[in-house]
């Protein structure tokens, strides 16, 4: 060692160090970690007698810099960065992981210093491996490297320092962590308050402590049954809401008076060095349970005026299937359940599925309305017709498109409006017959004269006496069928008279017998014999009963099989019942048999007057007359219902006669 060199390190071996280690424990705590580098650089610049002392630290944006200095330091002020060369020196102290000389070598003989003096020590706080900032110590005057005892006792320095450093930070973000914690609980809106297993107020946030009118640090260590009482709480002082059970309390709770709170409750765990604690969180609900209300009212409301509506109410889906019904369901027979997730195409008659198609088709791609009058299958299979209204209903969320359908029942107005559209092709029937009939009148006057004439002639042979009449008979038989049509015009007054309907029937199927020799067909009479009499014109009865029985024998020609026509009166309450059944093919369209013109015979076989004339006679007597398929097995059915005459009807029929 030169003559010159100042053993620094070395003289200060005899002084405690434990002093000031215990000195750096006292003077730092609580400290910020910037305080705490200048109590170090104070210290230790003290203890060691050093010209300088410049503490530094890493930071992801500013590199390394100065935190502190004691002392005569050229490294640079706080918050200058670390010179570049120093910045290896600290390099190389962490990856030493100890105490490292700063050497300064020189090769000018002139000098007196050696080539192995140093003047800085490099101090690393090494803390489990990661370096969390280096002390710089500077002396005015090169000296001679330390001992390793003093090295080691600099290093030990060095990590002690890093473990108050981690823990100094460990408590900072601790603290930071609780800060921002209150200040969380403190800007949360809903109202939190915690309490120890005693019931006192551990913490409380603004929210609710602004509703209690009192500052949070007053609220701490009250009872908070204290603080938030309720009706309910049987235990005064005591947690309102941890006396309802483990659970907490179920369903919103009235506090403030104008304010209903739902209460979230936490327990948290009881550790062995304070008490559990429990979470309470109370949020407002005042204005959701208004508006639910006042929601429910207005769903109530939609529903009763959906329930009370007369119309049937349906909403379908893209692909036609029911959503929703409302229960006017019950007017075709199902149940709300049973047409739910039903496609609604299945309860309309299979002709107009088409249509019904296409009307959807239309409103999904267009939103036009549709308007249609469809014919609907009732659960008991009968026929109901419709109007049904469908309009498109967007959904502006999932924009899915959803079908409303408003069916009103027009089976009653349909049938009406058939009544009276037969009603009046009748009238303009009877209006056509009339005329004709007098116009047939004047030449069958004729031919019935003239024929009276030539057979009063003794001079006419036998032989065109027997022709002429044959034509006088037909001519008479002729005036007869004018006479009915008369009659069914109105133009001419019919007669009527008390009479049991099983004789005019017998005679008409007497009259009707004569063609049967060769025909596969039998005819069952079940004849009632205790049938009340009817008021009514003999041979008009006969002329409808031929038409039916007409009808029927050439339904069954077109049939294979023997055919059975069967004849049936009874009586029924304040009416007398005939009815007609055969075994036929049936009848396409029964709903338009009786409108005049209509025939389901080939071209040429049938003129469609036949039955529209025995439909107005039979309203003439003030009966029914009604036609449909037989629903058990094939052919129709022909059924006429009479009013029973009374004994004043019988007098009244009887002077009505005796005056004609």
């Amino acid at each position: 060692m030169c003559a010159t060199t100042r053993v620094v390190s070395n003289s200060l071996a005899s002084r405690p160090f434990e002093t000031l280690l215990a000195r750096l424990v006292t003077e730092t705590q609580g400290l910020s970690p910037n305080t705490m580098f200048e109590t170090f650089c104070h210290s230790v610049g003290e203890f060691f007698e050093t010209s300088g002392v410049s503490c530094c630290a890493l930071s992801s944006r500013d590199g390394w810099t100065i935190a502190a200095n004691h002392g005569n330091c050229p490294w640079g002020s706080p918050g200058e960065p670390l010179a570049p060369s120093m910045e290896e020196w600290v390099e190389k102290a962490r990856r030493n992981q100890k105490v490292t000389l700063c050497f300064t070598a020189t090769n000018d003989p002139s000098t007196a210093v050696c080539e192995s003096q140093f003047t800085d020590m490099v101090v690393p706080f090494l803390s489990q491996g990661q370096l969390r900032g280096a002390a710089v110590l500077s002396w005015a005057a090169a000296g001679a490297p330390p001992s390793d005892a003093l090295a080691d006792r600099l290093t030990l320095l060095g990590t002690f320092f890093a473990g108050l450093l981690e823990h100094a930070q460990l408590f900072e973000q601790v603290f930071r962590s609780r800060e921002n914690w209150l200040r969380v609980i403190d800007s949360i809106p809903d109202s939190i308050v915690v309490h120890d297993d005693q019931g006192r107020i551990v913490r409380i946030n603004r929210a609710l402590s602004g509703r209690v009118g009192v500052h949070p640090s007053k609220l701490i260590g009250r009872p908070i049954g204290d603080v938030l009482p309720i009706a309910a709480n049987s235990n005064p002082g005591g947690c309102p809401f941890c006396a309802a059970g483990s659970e907490g309390i179920e369903g919103p709770i009235e506090l403030f008076s104008d304010c209903s709170f739902l209460v979230s409750t936490t327990r948290l765990a009881q550790y062995s060095d304070r008490q559990a604690q429990t979470i309470h969180v109370l949020v407002n609900v005042r204005r959701q349970l208004e508006a639910e209300r006042r929601l429910q009212r207005e769903r109530d409301f939609n529903q009763q005026i959906l329930t009370h509506t007369e119309n049937m109410i349906l909403v379908l889906d893209a692909s036609g299937q029911i959503s929703y019904v409302n229960h006017r369901a019950a007017e075709i027979g199902y149940s709300v359940d049973a047409l739910l997730g039903l496609p609604l195409a299945r309860l309309i008659h299979t002709s107009h599925r088409p249509v019904f198609h296409e009307a959807l088709r239309v409103i999904l791609e267009t939103d036009a309305v549709q308007a249609l009058e469809l014919p609907i299958l009732r659960s008991d299979g009968r026929v109901a017709r419709y109007a049904v209204h469908l309009s498109s209903m967007g959904e502006e969320r999932s924009g899915d498109h959803s079908i409303v359908v408003v069916m009103t029942d027009v089976t009653e107005a349909s049938q009406l409006q058939a009544e009276l559209a037969r009603s009046e092709k009748m009238a303009a029937l009877g209006r056509l017959v009339a005329g004709v009939a007098h116009e047939v009148n004047n030449p069958l006057s004729a031919i019935v004269g003239f024929a009276d004439l030539l057979l009063e002639n003794r001079e006419i042979p036998d032989a065109a006496r027997e022709e002429l009449g044959l034509i006088l008979q037909e001519a008479e038989r002729t005036r007869l069928i004018v006479q009915n049509m008369l009659r069914f015009a109105r133009e001419v007054p019919p007669h009527r008279e008390p009479l049991q309907v099983n004789l005019v029937l017998r005679q008409a199927l007497k009259l009707r017998s004569y063609g049967l020799a060769h025909r596969n067909v039998d005819i069952v009479e079940r004849l009632s014999e205790n049938l009340p009499v009817v008021v009514a014109d003999p041979n008009q009865l006969e002329q409808v009963f031929l038409n039916i029985l007409n009808n029927a024998f050439d339904a069954l020609e077109q049939t294979d099989r023997r055919g059975r026509i069967e004849v049936e009166t009874a009586p029924r309450g304040e009416t007398v019942e005939i009815r007609f059944r055969d075994n036929g093919p049936g009848i396409s369209n029964p709903e338009r048999i009786f409108e005049p013109f209509f025939t389901t015979k080939p071209v040429g076989q049938g003129t469609g007057l036949g039955l529209s004339i025995c439909y107005g006679i039979i309203q003439d007597h003030h009966g029914e007359i009604v036609c449909e398929n037989n629903a058990d097995s094939e052919g129709c059915a022909f059924l006429i219902r009479l009013p029973a005459a009374s004994m004043h009807a019988h007098g009244a029929a009887a002077n009505a006669n005796a005056r004609t």
